[in-house]
């Protein structure tokens, strides 16, 4: 899994950065995809 900052302008992305997620950030995603 990867955390990328980006944003969109006009028609284009910019991605400011991009790298490996670490635990801590990878348990926060699946605890908090799975909520309703």
């Amino acid at each position: 899994m990867y955390v990328v900052v980006y944003t969109v302008r006009d028609s284009a992305v910019r991605i400011f950065s991009a790298r490996k997620a670490n635990p801590k950030e990878v348990g926060d995603y699946e605890h908090n995809a799975h909520q309703d």
